[in-house]
């Protein structure tokens, strides 16, 4: 049931400029812009700053891991953190990330990342009118960094079986294993404004 007193997001997304990187970890795509794409929640302003990908899922639906889990991070002024999480299921190819999969580095480059000839809007990828679970977490890749603000959507979006094999070619699994609750406190957000 959802909380009616957690604020819900304000996203504002829009058709952005994106490179792509394989940092080594992941693949992961970095804004042309960092204050071009935001997300708000009790009046704090977070801009993206990268979304990537995890095979298999790092959160759990129903107790069940999906094919693969976008993760787009996002940093305030004072540089709180807060990541919403995009769970993938395989059916619909994905248009908004067509040249983005077509375009994976297979190794992880030194130089920088490599610039995607068209905008990503991201309002195609993000379920905006699905509500979202809210916890205080951590990132999920070393350091591990606690402090993060978590916003799970309930609803996935999916991508084509051959857009996750490209993907999973290069990093087949690469999710961190789901953690014990231990005394986090879930929160069902309703859908936001966006």
């Amino acid at each position: 049931m959802p909380d009616q007193n957690a604020a819900p997001l304000a996203v504002s997304y829009r058709s952005t400029a994106f490179a792509v990187e394989n940092n080594g970890h992941t693949i992961e795509a970095i804004p042309a812009d960092l204050t071009a794409d935001s997300v708000t929640v009790d009046g704090v302003v977070y801009f993206l700053q990268q979304f990537h990908f995890h095979a298999s899922s790092e959160h759990l639906l129903n107790g069940a891991a999906t094919p693969a889990e976008l993760h787009l991070v996002h940093k305030s002024a004072d540089g709180a953190v807060l990541v919403l999480g995009v769970l993938l299921n395989v059916g619909a190819e994905n248009d908004a990330l067509n040249e983005l999969f077509s375009r994976i580095p297979s190794e992880a480059a030194e130089s920088a990342p490599e610039p995607l000839e068209g905008p990503i809007d991201l309002t195609g990828i993000v379920p905006l009118s699905s509500p979202s679970v809210r916890y205080a977490g951590s990132l999920t890749t070393p350091p591990c960094t606690e402090g993060v603000q978590w916003n799970v959507f309930l609803e996935p979006s999916t991508v084509s079986a051959e857009q996750l094999s490209e993907f999973t070619k290069v990093y087949p699994d690469n999710h961190r294993p789901v953690q014990p609750l231990h005394d986090r406190k879930l929160t069902e957000v309703l859908a936001g404004a966006s």
